[in-house]
């Protein structure tokens, strides 16, 4: 019997046959969930990967999607926290804090609701703190405790308030405080998540 098959009867021999995948192949870092994206010419090899990832419930979708052209498909966030409590930890530090962020926030939807402070608040206290620092968003999410969709939402009212700008560096987006301002109770406006 080959690996593939195998892996198809055997959860816990998929799951370490895919954590080191997620962890090099994976776009993965500054993202909800991890997605493998490929070439057309690795479909057979999508189609195997994504076979594994169904039979063990690791993903929503019933087959793989396209984008531009090419296969991708993503882990759903209980999937990925199984892979990983079976197979974890990653090498990489910073994939590993990325991991426990994923796991904090798994079945919680959006920012911080209710009585906790803003999304909004939480990342302008952060950039307050340290008024110099341009930062990119998987730093934000790991200093607040956030998933990117929450923290890219809170960014874009913030620059549109001009609290914030963003600049371009290289492929990397970055923000940070137009000007040292004091820090508001709340924002006009603002709504929490």
């Amino acid at each position: 019997m080959g690996v593939y098959q195998e892996c198809l009867k055997d959860k816990a021999l998929a799951a370490k046959l895919m954590l080191p995948l997620i962890e090099f192949e994976f776009g993965f870092l500054g993202d909800d969930k991890p997605t493998l994206v490929q070439s057309r010419d690795n479909i057979e090899q999508m189609r195997r990967l994504f076979a594994i990832c169904r039979r063990h419930g690791w993903t929503t979708r019933q087959s793989i999607s396209f984008k531009r052209g090419n296969p991708y498909f993503r882990l759903s966030t209980k999937g990925f926290l199984e892979i990983h409590g079976i197979a974890g930890p990653f090498a990489d530090p910073r994939k590993e804090a990325w991991a426990k962020l994923m796991g904090e926030r798994a079945g919680k939807i959006g920012g911080f609701k209710g009585h906790e402070v803003p999304t909004q608040n939480r990342i302008l206290s952060l950039m307050i703190k340290y008024p110099r620092r341009n930062w990119n968003v998987e730093e934000i999410c790991l200093e607040v405790r956030i998933l990117p969709s929450s923290v890219r939402e809170a960014l874009r009212r913030l620059e549109k308030s001009g609290r914030l700008k963003r600049m371009r560096k290289g492929k990397s987006t970055l923000y940070s405080l137009r000007t040292p301002q004091p820090f508001p109770e709340t924002l006009p406006g603002a709504t929490a998540g």
